[in-house]
């Protein structure tokens, strides 16, 4: 699939929707161990004296933790609810919050250039490749020279690994939903090319094996919880394993560290 069957301008009134109906969510993701992924990712990849911007803040979970890692951070978001929550909800000093939209928002009062960027499930909320690779070069246009993208989006192809897994065991195929584009890491390399290379690669394979695929067969077919004893042994598991390459083809989540040429 190359185009969201939603517009842009039905994507952000579904996060809109999202904002005034849990206006104190910590995240947009139910599951609370693939947010501490994400999280430790990000915060491996970042230094201290970095000024971050955060494209597709939400409501404000990643930008949070980032302003205790780094100087300062600047985030952006096209759902103007989700902005007024993070405002309301982020205490930290160092953070500045604005309502824009990639893949290319106006800069105003935003910094020439950052030390970093960071998108987390952000990219994949857009309509269409061509506006994915048109948000690619504009955050590329935002970064020093060497500076680093912290890029966590969703993988099309182990979702797609993991669906051909759990309908030969006779469960439902992961839904995914209509306002995601999930990158194809091929696509994206090509995307990239000129702009950045890749300095570090990792995936979340052996977590989204045990909780997507392994846990769904042991109950049978029934809905599944999240953030079960179960969730927190995988999170353990995939930490341990530490990017696992046998694992690597399940992952879920595309994990990069992206260094500008």
């Amino acid at each position: 699939m190359t185009e969201s069957p939603l517009s842009k301008g039905e994507i952000i009134s579904f996060w809109n929707s999202f904002a005034v109906g849990a206006p104190d969510e910590r995240g947009t993701h139910r599951d609370q161990y693939q947010l501490a992924l994400e999280t430790a990712f990000a915060k491996n990849a970042l230094s201290a004296d970095s000024d971050v911007l955060e494209v597709g803040c939400g409501n404000g979970y990643m930008t949070e933790r980032l302003a205790g890692w780094v100087r300062s951070v600047d985030g952006f978001d096209p759902a103007a609810e989700m902005v007024a929550n993070a405002q309301r909800i982020v205490a930290a000093k160092n953070c500045r919050f604005f309502v824009k939209g990639l893949p290319d928002p106006e800069p105003t009062g935003l910094k020439d250039l950052y030390d970093a960027v960071v998108s987390v499930r952000v990219l994949i909320n857009l309509p269409g490749h061509d506006s994915q690779a048109q948000a690619l070069r504009w955050i590329a246009s935002r970064l020093k020279p060497g500076g680093r993208y912290i890029f966590i989006e969703g993988a099309d192809e182990g979702i797609c690994n993991l669906n051909d897994l759990r309908t030969k065991a006779g469960i439902e195929p992961i839904n995914v939903v209509p306002h995601n584009l999930n990158f194809n890491l091929d696509w994206l390399k090509s995307s990239i090319q000129g702009l950045f290379k890749i300095v570090e690669q990792r995936h979340t394979g052996m977590y989204d094996y045990l909780t997507r695929y392994f846990y769904p067969v042991l109950l049978k077919g029934q809905e599944p919880k999240y953030n079960t004893e179960f969730h927190e042994a995988a999170y353990r598991s995939d930490v341990a394993g530490d990017s696992d390459p046998r694992f690597a083809a399940y992952t879920r989540l595309h994990l990069l560290v992206l260094e500008k040429i």
